[in-house]
Formats: structure tokens, C-alpha cells, sequence
């Protein structure tokens, strides 16, 4: 960890000087070390807390420097996606649901982490009142996420900061009214976002409306198969990927090398149907498991289907690419 935060300061310290090239490991390096929170790392205390300032100048300084890095077409591709999500809500929304921000109750046993910790709550709490000042909310899922987790520190710390912190954002989301959808459409320029994931994870430029309608013909011929699960790459597979949502993989690009079954073919493409459904066309989740029961899906697992889909938007488009199959 040591090192990382030697690499990220030296980064971050560049910017005035001869531009220099750097490798795409270095970059991946210092993205690591940057998101780190976001993975449940927190046993640096150099590392800034998820999408407050420090982190936001940060990670759009680490974003310049790469623009100079020796970077691979994916990579490049994955760098240019990073840059354009920054125009859009998230700062609003600073505790993605796909995190693991609190996963170490280690972690959370160090008095200074316990501090940071607090000043973090207090921060979500600020900005989450900034939406809703600008009619921007979380979604259910994502309420329900840091309702829990934020029991769970009441629970777990006895540090007096903290647990008051966590008490005060808990009363202010017991109070809290989420967006009535559950997809990124709902929120300003959330169809222009979605529309950019899209893009990123399928190498296309397509409307959602017309992947939809290519999804439900292929869909079509596939009625009578079952469905078997996915894999998700292995440690030995890993490549140096630059996104933490993706487990620094470029999921796109390993999973075009992938062989499928029929099964799991129909089961990426009730993904991408699903996907397709809740972030463009403004389904319920109730709509979003009727559909899934339609096509023989158990609702335990159309719940969690459904989860990823919201926690994950167009991530399932990695297989997007099967579609133009015969």
C-alpha cells in the first residue's frame, strides 16, 4: 500500500513538469490506489474518501496524466469512457451501490479510519441534500443499501463520532423519498449516461430501442432452451484493466473470447433485455420480474438479476456482441 501511495503522489505531483509517457500498469496502479475505498480497502489513510473534493480533483487530475500513457485501444477506449462519466450526477450520489465501502470490520477498528469515517457520513449526508435541492435521488435499492450499512456501523463501532454520524445520516434516510425507478434514465442527462455505457461496453453506437428489438428477435429463437450460469474471469485472466466496477478487467474485451452455451446465451440476453428495461424503458421491478417469470426464471433469482442490472447498468452488454451471431 505503501508503494501505491508513492505512485499516486508522484502522479499527482507531474503536472507542472515535461509530460511524460507512463505505462498502463502504472495507471492502473494509481487508480487502484484511488479507489481503494470504493473496494473496501481502507487501511490508508492517504487515500481520499469516495467522491469528496479531494477525491474528485484527484481522480480528474489521474485522468489527464493517462491521457499521455502508453495505453492499449481497450484501454483507451475504457480511459475515454472513465473521462465522459464525470460529467454527469454521481457526485449527488456519493455511495454507489456497487461498493464495498465498510466490507472490513477490521478496517473500521483504527481510531483514525473511525474519524475519517465520520466526516465521510457527514459528507453523504451534505450530498444527498444537495440532490434533492436539485431533484436528484438515489434509487430504493441504493437506500436500502446504506440504510443497512449504516446500522451495521451503529452496531459495530464504539467510537463516539461515528456512531454519531451514522445515527444522524440514519434519521435523515428514514425520511428520505427515493426516485419512484429504479433505472439511470430517471435522472438528469441519466439517458445521455446510460446511452454512454452502452457505447463503452458494446464498441457501438446504437439506440437502445434498436438493441431491445435485436434482443427480443434472437430471444425469439432461443424459447425452448433453459438457461446455465456465467463465469466471470478468473485471477489468471485478469488484464490491466483501468475501471474498479469491472474488478480492473476489461470485461468487454475478455468476454469476446469467450465460448458460450446456448443456455448461457439466453441468459445474457435476458440480461441485456433486463438492462434494457429498467435504465431506457422505465421498468418496475415488478415489471422487470413478471417479464423475467415469462421466460421461466425463478424469482430468486430474477431478484438478483435485477440487482446487478441496477447496481451494474450495461455491464451486461459484454456479450452485446452475440447478437449479430447467426
Amino acid at each position: 500500500m505503501r508503494i501505491h501511495s508513492l505512485i499516486l503522489l508522484a502522479l499527482l505531483t507531474t503536472g507542472c513538469s515535461e509530460p511524460q509517457s507512463i505505462s498502463a500498469t502504472t495507471s492502473q496502479q494509481a487508480l487502484v490506489q484511488l479507489n481503494a475505498k470504493l473496494t473496501g480497502d481502507l487501511t490508508s489513510p492517504l487515500t481520499p474518501w469516495p467522491y469528496s473534493d479531494a477525491y474528485l480533483k484527484q481522480r480528474h487530475d489521474l485522468y489527464q496524466q493517462f491521457d499521455r500513457a502508453a495505453l492499449s485501444k481497450a484501454q483507451r477506449a475504457t480511459l475515454d469512457y472513465l473521462i465522459t462519466e464525470q460529467r454527469y450526477v454521481r457526485r449527488y450520489q456519493p455511495w454507489p451501490l456497487s461498493s464495498a465501502i465498510f466490507r472490513s470490520e477490521q478496517a473500521l477498528q483504527d481510531s483514525q479510519t473511525q474519524e475519517q469515517a465520520a466526516q465521510w457520513l457527514e459528507l453523504v449526508k451534505s450530498r444527498l441534500q444537495q440532490g434533492e435541492q436539485s431533484q436528484i435521488f438515489v434509487n430504493r435499492y441504493e437506500l436500502a443499501m446504506m440504510q443497512g450499512e449504516v446500522e451495521r456501523l451503529i452496531e459495530l463501532t464504539d467510537n463516539s463520532k461515528l456512531k454519531s454520524a451514522a445515527t444522524q445520516l440514519q434519521q435523515y434516510l428514514a425520511n428520505y423519498r427515493p426516485r419512484n425507478q429504479l433505472g439511470l434514465s430517471q435522472l438528469p442527462n441519466g439517458t445521455q449516461w446510460y446511452q454512454a455505457k452502452l457505447n463503452y461496453y458494446t464498441d457501438q453506437v446504437q439506440a437502445p430501442i434498436k438493441w431491445l428489438m435485436q434482443i427480443q428477435s434472437k430471444l425469439a429463437t432461443l424459447s425452448e432452451y433453459g438457461i446455465a450460469p456465467l463465469r466471470q474471469p478468473d485471477n489468471d485472466q485478469r488484464d490491466v484493466g483501468l475501471d474498479w466496477r469491472q474488478g480492473y478487467v476489461n470485461k468487454r474485451q475478455w468476454a469476446q473470447q469467450q465460448s458460450l452455451s446456448v443456455e448461457q446465451t439466453r441468459l445474457a440476453l435476458l440480461y441485456m433485455e433486463l438492462d434494457i428495461g429498467i435504465h431506457s424503458q422505465l421498468w418496475t421491478e415488478q415489471m422487470a420480474l413478471t417479464s423475467l417469470a415469462k421466460q421461466g426464471i425463478s424469482k430468486r433469482r430474477a431478484k438478483q438479476m435485477v440487482y446487478e442490472v441496477v447496481a451494474y447498468p450495461a455491464m451486461s452488454f459484454i456479450y452485446g456482441h452475440l447478437i449479430a451471431r447467426d
